[in-house]
C-alpha cells in the first residue's frame, strides 16, 4: 500500500488562511467553500512548497482527463484570490509559465513511519531517498517521465533537450506552442484550432509562439494574464450561430483599452466586414495564408530590429 507523504498529510498556513490536506480552508477562522477544481489547484500549489507550478500541471490537477483551455485555470486562480482575501496576493503569477503560492507548512505531530527525512515529497513523484542536491527542477522531472513541457522561457533554470515536444499530446490540439528562442507570441482565437496547425508550424519555424483560445471569454482572460504581440481571430463560430464572434472580440479588447494588433483570418468576408473591422480598430481581414504571413511577420521583424 502506498503511504501518504508528509506533504500530503501536512496542513498550511499563510496570513489569516489555514488549509488542511483535504483542501478544507478557513479564512480568519471562517470556513470557506471550494469547488473540486479549485481545491485540486490549491493543493498542487501548496504541495509545491513555494516553487512555481507550470500551467499544464495545474490543468491536469484541476481537470484530470479533460481538455480545457488556459482560461479555465485563470478563472479558478481569480476565484482563489478572491476567496483568500488580502492573502490572495501571495498567489503569484509567473507570467508565461505558471503560478506559485508561498505558505508555511504545518507538519503533522509525527511523520508517517518509513519516511526518510530527506525524501523528495513533490506531488505526483515517487518518494526517493536521494540527497536534496540531486533533486531536479520540476520542469526537468516532468520531461524525464515523458510529460511534454509546453514552453521554456528565457531566464528559467533549465533548458529541455531539443527532443522534448513543445505541445500537448498529439491526440488533441495543443493549447500553445512556443520555440525556445521565440521572439514573440500570437494569441489565435478559433473554435477549431486543429484547422490552423500548419499555420502554427509556420510561425513556430519563424520563432513565433502560438497560443490558442476557442472563445472570446477565454481570449480576454488570457490577454489580461499575459502579453501577446498579435491576436488572430476567426469571424464566425459555433457552426454559424455566432457569425460576428471575431468582431465582438475586437470590440471587447478595444473597449477596455487593449491595443494589441488584431487580424481576422476567415474563409468568407465582404467589403462591409472589412470596414467594420477597421472602424473597430482592427488591422486587416484576409482569407489567404500567404497574405496573413506577409501582414504579421514584419511586426516581429520590426520588434527584433528594435531590440537589437
Amino acid at each position: 500500500m502506498t503511504r501518504p507523504t508528509p506533504a500530503q498529510t501536512a496542513g498550511w498556513r499563510f496570513g489569516s488562511v489555514e488549509v488542511d490536506a483535504l483542501a478544507k480552508i478557513t479564512v480568519s477562522g471562517n470556513p470557506a467553500q471550494l469547488d473540486r477544481a479549485a481545491s485540486a489547484v490549491l493543493l498542487a500549489l501548496l504541495r509545491a512548497e513555494g516553487r512555481t507550478v507550470d500551467k499544464d500541471t495545474l490543468l491536469r490537477a484541476g481537470w484530470p482527463g479533460r481538455i480545457v483551455q488556459e482560461g479555465s485555470l485563470a478563472k479558478t486562480i481569480s476565484r482563489l484570490r478572491q476567496l483568500l482575501g488580502p492573502d490572495g496576493q501571495r498567489l503569484e503569477t509567473m507570467h508565461g509559465y505558471g503560478y506559485r503560492l508561498i505558505a508555511e507548512t504545518i507538519q503533522p505531530a509525527e511523520a508517517p513511519p518509513g519516511f526518510p527525512a530527506d525524501a523528495d515529497t513533490r506531488p505526483g513523484l515517487p518518494v526517493s531517498k536521494r540527497p536534496r542536491w540531486l533533486a531536479l527542477p520540476l520542469a526537468a522531472v516532468l520531461g524525464v517521465v515523458g510529460i511534454g513541457l509546453a514552453v521554456i522561457l528565457p531566464g528559467m533554470s533549465i533548458v529541455p533537450p531539443a527532443s522534448l515536444p513543445a505541445t500537448t499530446a498529439a491526440s488533441s490540439p495543443p493549447r500553445y506552442s512556443e520555440p525556445a528562442d521565440a521572439i514573440g507570441r500570437i494569441l489565435w482565437v478559433d473554435d477549431h484550432p486543429e484547422n490552423n496547425e500548419k499555420h502554427r508550424d509556420w510561425f513556430n519555424a519563424h520563432r513565433i509562439g502560438v497560443y490558442n483560445a476557442t472563445n472570446n471569454e477565454d481570449a480576454l482572460t488570457l490577454l489580461q494574464m499575459n502579453r501577446y504581440d498579435v491576436v488572430i481571430s476567426d469571424m464566425g463560430r459555433d457552426k454559424g450561430r455566432e457569425p460576428l464572434a471575431g468582431l465582438k472580440l475586437l470590440q471587447g479588447m478595444r473597449d477596455r483599452g487593449d491595443s494589441t494588433p488584431f487580424y481576422v483570418f476567415t474563409l468568407h468576408f465582404s467589403d462591409e466586414l472589412r470596414r467594420l473591422v477597421a472602424d473597430s480598430g482592427g488591422q486587416a481581414v484576409t482569407d489567404a495564408s500567404d497574405e496573413l504571413y506577409e501582414l504579421i511577420l514584419p511586426l516581429f521583424e520590426a520588434a527584433t530590429a528594435t531590440v537589437e
